[in-house]
C-alpha cells in the first residue's frame, strides 16, 4: 500500500455505510448511487466492509459551504 494513502487514512475520520447514512440523514441506497455515479469515493476494506472518509464526502457533496 502506498505510504501516502496509508498516512491519509490514519488521519481521516472514517465511517461505515450505515453510520454515514445516519450522519448525513440520507438512505444507504442514495450513498451507493453517489458512489456509482462517482460523486463520492469509498474505501473497500474487505468483501463486506466499505468505509467512507467523512470529510471527503462532505467536501464532495457540500463543497465550500462547510
Amino acid at each position: 500500500m502506498n505510504s501516502e494513502i496509508f498516512n491519509n487514512l490514519q488521519d481521516a475520520k472514517l465511517k461505515r455505510m450505515k453510520d454515514l447514512s445516519i450522519h448525513l440523514k440520507i438512505s444507504k441506497a442514495t450513498l451507493w448511487k453517489w458512489v456509482k455515479e462517482g460523486k463520492i469515493q469509498s474505501i473497500k476494506v474487505s468483501e463486506r466492509v466499505t468505509l467512507f472518509n467523512v470529510a471527503e464526502v462532505e467536501k464532495a457533496l457540500f463543497g465550500a459551504a462547510l
